[in-house]
């Protein structure tokens, strides 16, 4: 995986992922996700990590869970644990 240096809003937009299907919250979550695999993240340090509001995360979360980009990979506490596939899928993110 490319590694890049700066700020999370830097590195964010130096994503080859969100270079070429632009600089949203659906693009966001998953590069988001793919920064910390292969640790999951709860819903909240998903928007937190993404730069996103709570509510963009968890419905773009629950979109990409909807397709199985986005698998629920356990609890911490109450909070339900979300990462990415151990998959092609994941693999072309990189």
């Amino acid at each position: 995986m490319q590694t890049f240096a700066g700020t999370t809003e830097e590195r964010l937009a130096q994503h080859p992922l969100l270079m070429t299907v632009g600089d949203c919250a659906t693009s966001r979550v998953p590069v988001a996700l793919l920064s910390h695999d292969p640790h999951p993240l709860t819903p909240a340090s998903i928007a937190e990590s993404a730069g996103v509001s709570r509510a963009a995360g968890y419905d773009v979360k629950d979109r990409l869970l909807e397709v199985g980009i986005v698998i629920e990979r356990g609890e911490r506490g109450n909070a339900p644990l979300y990462g990415l596939p151990d998959d092609e899928r994941t693999d072309a993110l990189q």
